[in-house]
Formats: C-alpha cells, sequence, structure tokens
C-alpha cells in the first residue's frame, strides 16, 4: 500500500487504521522496505497494533505448526479472514 502524497511529504505518521490495512503484507514480508520501515516504526511505538501484529504471528506459527499441509483454498479462506479483521 502506498501512503498518500500529501501525507508522505507532510511526514505524518500512518494512524493505526492505514497501519491496520497493511499489516498482514507486512507480517508475510510484501511491503517495500520505506513502507516496512514506517510500519515497524509504527509498531514500535503503539502498543494496540503491536499487540495485535502479535497475535497475527502467533495464529500464523500456530497454524503452521498443526497444519502445515494445509491446502490453497484454505489458505485463502484464512488470509481472507485476516484480512475482514484487520479491516473492521
Amino acid at each position: 500500500m502506498r501512503w498518500p502524497k500529501a501525507r508522505r511529504s507532510a511526514r505524518r505518521a500512518p494512524d493505526c487504521h492505514e497501519v491496520q490495512k497493511t499489516l498482514q503484507s507486512f507480517l508475510d514480508g510484501e511491503l517495500g522496505p520505506a513502507e516496512a520501515d514506517v510500519v515497524a516504526d509504527h509498531l514500535a511505538h503503539c502498543v494496540r497494533c503491536g499487540i495485535e501484529a502479535r497475535v497475527f504471528e502467533d495464529v500464523k506459527a500456530s497454524l503452521s505448526q498443526l497444519r502445515p499441509d494445509l491446502d490453497l483454498e484454505t489458505l485463502a479462506r484464512l488470509q481472507q479472514f485476516a484480512d475482514e479483521l484487520a479491516g473492521s
């Protein structure tokens, strides 16, 4: 996700809602370095988002240990569920 130009030029840090929209991509290593740095900085200072990130990571780790052979359809449903949680 690209931060809006006006926000980048003003160097305003993204709010929790903006970070939550990119959190899963951040945790999956799908953001570019600049965007990942912005999210990481927010997570380092925001207790609420930091907890949410840890929960996502814990769920992901638990699922990989319990059922490493999940099919692509199941993984897609889990991704959609996580995206819906982040959007709420």
